[in-house]
C-alpha cells in the first residue's frame, strides 16, 4: 500500500468520526436505519449456534474496569428489553467490552446453522494461527503506543438498535480514532498486516435476538425510552489484547494486559 493510500484511508477515518458531536451523528443514523428493518422484523438471529470462532482484539470496558454503578445501570436497561420481548439474549456481564481493533484475519467459510440445518457463509477470525504467529509484534508496538497514551473518559449514554442487536452508545469525543490511526500507521511501518480499517465507535453489545421479535412496534417503543438514558462514566487506564472465542460468549483468554500511562503522573506543562 502506498503512503498516500494510507494517509487517505487514515485522514478519511478520523473526518468521519472525530468528536462525541460526530459519535452522535454516527449513532443516529445507525439507529433510524436499523428502525425500518425492525419494523418489518427483518432481524437477525444468532446463527451460530455453539460455533467456536476464534478472533484477537484489542478490548476495553471490560467488567473488571466497570464500577458496580455502571453495572446495575446496564443490568436494568437489560431487563427492560427483555421484559418488552422475552426471545432476547442477553449479554452476560462478563461478556461486555468495546472493541478498539480486531487484530486476526478474517476469511470466508461455511457454516451450518444449527436450528435449522442450512448452509450458510460467515466470516471467521484466524485467531488460531494468529497467536501461534506474528502476536508479538503486535504486542511490542502495542505496549510502546499504549505506555504513551493518557488515561481517558468513555461516557456510556443511550442506546441504539440494530437487526443484529441492541447496543450502548459510548462517548469517547474522537480519541479512539486518533488511536486506531496511530496504532495503523505503526503496523504499516513494521511491515505488519493491518486490520481492516472503519471509523469503529465504542458501543457495548447488551443484548442480540435468538427469534423474530414478538411485537417488533411494542419493542421499538422500549428503544427509543432508553435511548437517553445515563450509564455513567468510565475511566479507561488500560487495554486488553483478548482471543475470544465467539465475540459475545464469555469464553476469553487475555494474552496481555496493556496499561496507558497515568495522567496524575504527567501534568499539563
Amino acid at each position: 500500500m502506498t503512503e498516500l493510500n494510507i494517509k487517505t484511508r487514515l485522514l478519511g477515518a478520523l473526518s468521519s468520526v472525530s468528536s462525541d458531536r460526530d459519535l452522535r451523528q454516527k449513532y443516529d443514523q445507525i439507529h433510524a436505519a436499523g428502525k425500518k428493518h425492525i419494523l418489518r422484523n427483518n432481524v437477525e438471529p444468532d446463527k451460530l449456534g455453539g460455533k467456536r470462532v476464534y478472533s484477537v482484539n484489542l478490548l476495553i470496558a471490560l467488567e473488571c474496569q466497570m464500577p458496580i454503578e455502571i453495572r446495575a445501570a446496564i443490568a436494568r436497561a437489560q431487563q427492560t428489553l427483555a421484559q418488552a420481548d422475552p426471545g432476547l439474549v442477553l449479554s452476560p456481564s462478563d461478556t461486555l467490552h468495546a472493541c478498539v481493533f480486531t487484530l486476526s484475519p478474517s476469511f470466508r467459510k461455511q457454516l451450518i446453522n444449527p436450528a435449522t440445518g442450512q448452509f450458510y457463509e460467515d466470516g471467521i477470525y484466524d485467531g488460531e494461527n494468529f497467536c501461534a504467529g506474528n502476536a508479538n509484534g503486535y504486542s511490542e508496538i502495542l505496549r510502546r503506543t499504549l505506555s504513551k497514551t493518557s488515561s481517558f473518559e468513555l461516557e456510556f449514554a443511550g442506546i441504539f438498535a440494530t437487526p443484529e442487536a441492541v447496543c450502548i452508545q459510548g462517548f469517547d469525543g474522537g480519541l479512539l480514532n486518533l488511536l486506531r490511526a496511530s496504532l495503523l500507521t505503526a503496523f504499516e511501518a513494521a511491515g505488519l498486516r493491518t486490520p481492516d480499517w472503519q471509523a469503529n465507535i465504542a458501543h457495548l453489545t447488551i443484548a442480540r435476538y435468538k427469534q423474530p421479535l414478538q411485537n417488533p412496534e411494542f419493542f421499538l417503543t422500549t428503544v427509543e425510552r432508553l435511548r437517553t438514558a445515563d450509564f455513567g462514566t468510565l475511566n479507561i487506564d488500560k487495554f486488553y489484547l483478548v482471543k475470544e472465542h465467539r465475540t459475545y460468549l464469555s469464553e476469553k483468554t487475555i494474552i496481555e494486559e496493556l496499561p496507558v500511562r497515568s495522567a496524575s503522573l504527567f501534568p499539563p506543562q
